[in-house]
């Protein structure tokens, strides 16, 4: 698997979203509104985790941990995403400049 320029801008996106989250909740006073800002970079996660009963892999793990354990694999989805996207827009031109030659 090769990293493409869709992916890099996937993983781009998602890190400057992580990285908003973080610095926003920084200026929130309010606990339960910090804690659901630094929650929405792995939202998604934390729900597959729910989802299978394994949340309490992530008992008593700190902010930092938890977005190490649940943001790194979501890097590397986002490279297959990126992948698997730019090559099947390149399968379908190769397959419509096929038929326009044929034509």
């Amino acid at each position: 698997m090769r990293i493409t320029k869709t992916g890099m801008v996937l993983c781009s996106l998602y890190l400057i979203a992580s990285l908003g989250c973080v610095v926003w909740a920084q200026f929130i006073s309010d606990p339960k509104g910090k804690h659901i800002i630094l929650q929405m970079p792995v939202v998604l996660q934390l729900g597959l985790l729910l989802a299978f009963d394994a949340t309490h892999i992530l008992r008593n793990m700190s902010w930092a941990g938890m977005y190490l354990v649940l943001g790194v694999p979501m890097l590397g989805s986002l490279i297959l995403v990126g992948s698997l996207a730019e090559s099947s827009v390149s399968r379908i031109r190769s397959g419509a400049s096929a038929l326009n030659k044929s034509l």
